[in-house]
């Protein structure tokens, strides 16, 4: 069977440009007329079902590539039929009738051998039912490996699971708003196990549903049915011109080009120092989705035409048969449910945000797969005002650091945001780097003598509710927390300490030195306090002082990099000084700058490493994108299967 040259969400991202690589396709247009005689009762069509390929164009607009033959694998297949009035709303469409396609050929079963080729499209006669109202105009839905969500009753109507994890089918589908107002939790049937190994379950194949068209200043996803196409036997219907319906993967798809992965910091502070990328995986990545693309308000994206670019990157140029141009950008269930995200960040343990998405720990498994091995997730979009770290998924690199002229595999440490880092060993000044002052006893731990060093040879105590400088000799003794790997603090070191004074000719010195009072010969004109044990309210306030101690144990360091889908060509240029550092208010020229949608595999491409980044999982802030400090540069482009591939610096 001939292949067709696709049509897929190629969402402009970074494929945007002018769009001047979207493909016409080959085969028959929806709706096609024949030579029979029209039919409004029940009756048969013939039924094309066209999946997500298309060729490979040139980098720097939108590319596109067929990935790889599981990706293609169906296993099942759900028509259904809705009828509108010609000038009614899509969503307002009703559910006539739904009918399992059994005749997936060339498409193999679930028990037949796994597909070793790529098949993009199937040709079958399916069943109609007649009219409720004649004047209406039929329309078809299909969704593929679509049975672990809905089923299909005997009197041929529809149901889904109203859990994703439930065995009951029991939500009625009774119109088109069903499928795009009503949002279904994260499976790893559909999608991907987030906190686990990433992998789609093959043997159920990715859940796929119609794509939207953009057409006449309106988008539309449901196929209408000609009454012309319409056959009162199956033989005719073979002979008729398809009715042509083309589908999409409800999954986004994501992977590193580890050909070039940078194994040195090349200029700056920590120029020398080494970085080896060892393992990556996804955080913040959707907990929901809708079964079709929910693409309301694209009446209003359709409208943004930025000054000084050249086309609308919303949808595309060139038609998909006469049925429209490709769209290029979605609503996911999350898409404007928060105005702003202070209850999140107000929620130190994460669970506000757990509740929306799958949030990456190191204590996770990282997936330790090979760069260009893909992982899945659900799309997640959001509006101008939620454009924002901890909502953008991203992709957090796990690296081996090695500062130069240290071991590596060796612990090291930053104090706050210095840039200076800290070693245990004696060869930490041939390094370059700072070695911890180890002139007091402590309790045995490696970092026992970390706060002297911290404040230069001095601590910040708390006497008389003022805090005072007092010298590092007076600490009588320190036990300091376990440092673990990440950001630690002092609230729950025991520091003990007492201060000396001496009467001389000239007066009573304060805060003066506990060795000249050892030293002294006539310690009778010394005056030395009891023990006073800083509290640990006091110790939270040192902390938050000299800021949290990062403890790279082994050398591990954590990279963030979240995912693009517009790139500037396809924008008005991001630049912080003319737009005040923030997005709010520009949806015309920054909507759609990061998020993920579905069918477009995002392909990430690391250039440099700046630093040692962050000792742990980098925070999930309020902060817009755009304004973190990334140790990671990279690129993203989109292939429309789609890819987007980006270029980062870490």
């Amino acid at each position: 069977m001939k292949k067709l040259s696709f049509f897929s969400l190629a969402v402009a991202g970074l494929l945007l440009g002018s769009c001047s690589n979207d493909e016409i396709l080959d085969g028959g247009n929806p709706g096609a007329n024949g030579s029979g005689t029209a039919v409004a009762t029940a009756g048969y069509i013939n039924l094309a079902i066209n999946l997500p390929t298309s060729p490979v164009t040139a980098k720097d607009v939108p590319v596109f590539d067929d990935g790889s033959a599981n990706e293609w694998q169906v296993n099942d297949a759900i028509l259904v039929i809705f009828e509108k009035a010609a000038d009614a709303a899509e969503s307002t469409a009703s559910v006539v009738a739904a009918y399992n396609l059994d005749d997936l050929k060339p498409w193999p079963t679930v028990d037949d051998a796994p597909m070793d080729q790529i098949t993009s499209n199937a040709n079958m006669v399916a069943e109609v039912p007649g009219k409720i109202n004649a004047a209406n105009t039929r329309y078809a839905l299909v969704m593929l490996n679509a049975k672990q969500l809905f089923e299909v009753q005997a009197d041929n109507t529809l149901k889904r699971k109203a859990e994703i994890d439930s065995e009951d089918y029991t939500v009625d589908m009774t119109d088109f708003a069903d499928f795009t107002d009503e949002a279904l939790a994260l499976s790893d049937e559909v999608a991907a196990d987030q906190v686990g190994g990433n992998k789609v379950r093959e043997v159920v194949g990715f859940f796929m549903s119609n794509a939207p068209l953009y057409n006449a200043g309106e988008v539309n996803t449901l196929v209408p049915i000609s009454d012309d196409a319409v056959c009162t036997t199956e033989e005719e219907a073979e002979s008729k011109p398809a009715t042509n319906v083309y589908v999409e993967r409800a999954v986004s798809k994501v992977t590193i080009d580890g050909e070039n992965f940078p194994t040195a910091v090349e200029e700056g502070t920590y120029a020398g120092d080494k970085v080896e990328i060892q393992e990556w995986g996804l955080d913040i990545t959707n907990r929901s989705f809708y079964p079709v693309r929910n693409v309301t308000g694209f009446s209003t994206w359709a409208g943004y035409a930025p000054v000084g670019v050249s086309a609308n990157r919303f949808y595309g140029n060139l038609p998909v048969e006469k049925a429209g141009v490709r769209t290029y950008w979605a609503v996911d269930p999350n898409y404007d449910k928060y105005s702003s995200y202070a209850d999140a960040v107000a929620d130190p343990t994460g669970t506000a945000l757990a509740g929306l998405f799958n949030l990456r720990s190191k204590e996770n498994t990282f997936d330790n797969l090979a760069a260009e091995e893909p992982q899945y997730c659900l799309e997640n979009t959001f509006d101008i005002n939620n454009q924002n770290i901890n909502q953008t998924t991203r992709v957090v690199f796990k690296a081996l650091y090695t500062p130069k002229n240290h071991a590596t595999g060796a612990d090291f440490y930053s104090i706050g945001s210095s840039k200076d880092l800290y070693y245990l060993d004696a060869a930490a000044a041939a390094a370059g780097m700072k070695e911890w002052d180890d002139s007091y006893a402590g309790d045995g731990t490696e970092v026992e003598n970390l706060v002297p060093n911290v404040v230069k040879g001095g601590i910040v105590s708390y006497l008389g509710n003022k805090l005072h400088i007092v010298n590092a000799d007076q600490i009588e003794s320190l036990v300091l927390p376990t440092f673990v790997q990440g950001a630690n603090t002092l609230a729950a070191a025991v520091i003990t300490y007492k201060t000396y004074s001496y009467k001389g000719s000239s007066g009573k010195t304060l805060y003066d030195s506990k060795a000249k009072y050892e030293a002294a010969t006539n310690k009778g004109e010394w005056t030395v306090s009891e023990a006073l044990t800083i509290s640990t309210e006091d110790l939270a306030t040192l902390s938050a002082n000299i800021g949290s101690i990062n403890c790279y144990k082994g050398g591990v360091s954590y990279y963030e990099a979240p995912i693009r889908h517009f790139k500037d060509y396809a924008e008005v240029p991001y630049l912080p000084s003319t737009f005040e550092n923030d997005y709010k208010g520009n949806a015309q020229d920054y909507l759609g700058r990061y998020g993920m949608v579905r069918n477009n595999w995002y392909q990430i491409a690391v250039h440099s490493v700046s630093g040692p980044g962050s000792a742990d999982i980098p925070s999930r802030t309020p902060d817009t994108d755009d304004q973190v400090k990334f140790y990671v540069s990279v690129d993203v482009n989109v292939l429309s299967w789609a890819l987007r591939q980006q270029d980062v610096d870490l």
